[in-house]
């Protein structure tokens, strides 16, 4: 029978003559307590584990054989006080004393004793199995775990690295665009400033045949280029629905911004805008290119507030087309972390008849 040793908890077997996890005496020196069902040494008078019980030693789970004492002869010889030498001649009679049976414990109790296994043993070894297993699971779980974590961890921080370089990219086109611009209007306004020069020149002197002589020199005319066909009186007519559709075209543009809406944003522009932001023939690139920039990667929230428009004229263009020129008042809230940013704004914008945003420019 399998059993744990009382001394180290190592499981052995009741023949074996030590315990091989720590070398005590085990064969004929280990009881079972009938109360708890766990070993103890028979040195001691009672079970050490629940302190009752009676002492019962295993038994082999075999029978035992019957053995018979083979006893030696036994001579004995009578003392006789007168005994001839024929008689003193003749052999002796050896008798045999017949050994005393032993009484055989019938097999089958023998059996029955030595095959019964504690309640408790097994009870124990199920618990040992249960708590192994359930090491087992708890560990690959663990390590599960920890896989996917790295796995997620791995591809946010991918994901964050490209943000920032696509970032970093429209900052980089933004930049330039604006650059540029300023470069245009820099030039600009110095061949305004050369053109006027040259109207301001004064009549020179010129000497004809050696005689001083104040002749002026004629002026060449200055080229000057076609203007575009003005619009026509912008004193229109305004009506309070017209006012509203064109507060509202603003207002969608903006609520796009607001929510962080690429769709919305290109359907509330048309797809050419004469000016946007200081540039001229703007596209909804530039726009989104703008929303993009307002987006940084520390803001966690952003809106604009529209007050009530302060100017509103309706202007028939040259082709016959009705626009809205609008004026409102904007304030702009974002908020990085604890810290809120608040800034006014003046928004100018061109709208078109319906609805969407031909021109704006906004000025802090």
């Amino acid at each position: 029978m399998i059993l744990n040793c009382p001394e180290c908890g190592h499981k052995v077997s009741d023949k074996a003559p030590v315990c091989p996890g720590c070398g005590i005496e085990i064969s004929g020196h280990v009881l079972i307590c009938d109360e708890c069902g766990k070993a103890y040494f028979d040195s001691e008078r009672t079970c050490p584990h629940c302190h009752r019980g009676r002492k019962s030693k295993p038994e082999p789970n075999v029978a035992k054989a019957e053995t018979v004492a083979e006893a030696a002869p036994i001579v004995v010889t009578p003392i006789k006080e007168d005994v001839s030498e024929a008689e003193e001649e003749a052999p002796r009679v050896a008798e045999v004393v017949a050994p005393e049976p032993e009484i055989v414990v019938p097999m089958k109790e023998k059996v029955a004793v030595v095959s019964a296994t504690p309640i408790g043993q097994e009870d124990n070894d199920d618990d040992d199995s249960e708590e192994g297993s359930n090491r087992s699971v708890f560990f690959i779980s663990f390590i599960i775990a920890a896989l996917i974590l790295a796995t997620m961890l791995y591809f946010y921080k991918d994901a964050t690295d490209k943000q920032q370089a696509q970032q970093q990219a429209d900052y980089a086109v933004v930049d330039s665009t604006e650059k540029a611009t300023e470069e245009v209007a820099e030039k600009q306004e110095q061949d305004a400033v050369a053109t006027e020069e040259i109207d301001t020149v004064k009549p020179q002197l010129v000497v004809a045949r050696g005689e001083e002589k104040p002749v002026e020199v004629a002026e060449k005319p200055v080229e000057q280029k076609e203007e575009p066909q003005k619009e026509k009186p912008e004193n229109v007519t305004i009506t309070d629905k017209e006012k509203q559709t064109s507060f509202q075209s603003v207002r969608k543009f903006f609520l796009a911004i607001n929510s962080k809406n690429e769709t919305a944003l290109r359907s509330s522009t048309t797809e050419k805008l004469s000016s946007f932001r200081g540039k001229a023939n703007a596209s909804r690139i530039d726009v989104l290119s703008f929303m993009k920039d307002l987006y940084q990667a520390d803001v966690t929230n952003l809106n604009w507030h529209l007050g009530q428009a302060s100017s509103v004229k309706k202007v028939v263009t040259a082709d016959g087309k009705t626009e809205y020129r609008i004026t409102i008042p904007a304030r702009r809230v974002i908020e990085r972390g604890s810290i809120k940013s608040d800034r006014k704004f003046t928004v100018t914008a061109t709208t078109t008849a319906d609805g969407k945003v031909k021109a704006m420019e906004i000025g802090g």
